[in-house]
């Protein structure tokens, strides 16, 4: 899911304070930040979050090919779960699900998007944290924890932030 505060004028789009865009193209990430930026939001529901406040911040791991948690991860959220519920009031929680280099960009946008819901399904369903208090994104392989070996374990992974 991608939020877009935007503009449209003769020229094309405009984000506001991020400069023309047009309609044909992308708007970058950081045109979509200014943008939130400008308009004051607190939610953002896109890549590299810099309004992170005093709160928690952990990673899941997730098995090869798979959006399905594992023991490992289910304890894990378990043993924050009193924490993401008492953080997600007033407060939104963003999870940011991630692939290693295997596949092509498609499948790995795909499944590091399956992970991020799954861990919002689980969180909503076990902890009954409001859906609306949670942004799940994928970003595919794009942000690997582990560069110098993209296919490492490490880089399967949903991580959870509060903002």
């Amino acid at each position: 899911m991608l939020v877009v505060v935007a503009v449209l004028t003769s020229g094309g789009m405009r984000l506001a304070g991020a400069g023309s865009v047009l309609a044909t193209q992308q708007p970058t990430e950081a045109q979509i930040l200014d943008a939130l930026r400008a308009k004051g939001l607190t939610r953002c529901p896109q890549v590299r979050c810099t309004a992170m406040g005093p709160g928690i911040a952990f990673e899941l791991p997730f098995s090869y090919g798979s959006d399905a948690l594992d023991p490992q991860a289910i304890a894990e959220l378990a043993a924050h779960g009193g924490e993401l519920r008492a953080q997600s009031r007033g407060q939104v929680l963003l999870v940011r699900g991630h692939a290693d280099a295997r596949g092509g960009d498609a499948y790995n946008q795909d499944l590091s998007q399956r992970r991020a819901v799954a861990v919002k399904r689980f969180l909503v369903a076990t902890f009954g944290i409001p859906a609306e208090n949670l942004i799940a994104v994928g970003l595919g392989k794009r942000e690997l924890k582990n560069a110098s070996d993209p296919f490492a374990a490490e880089n399967r992974r949903v991580e959870v932030l509060s903002m």
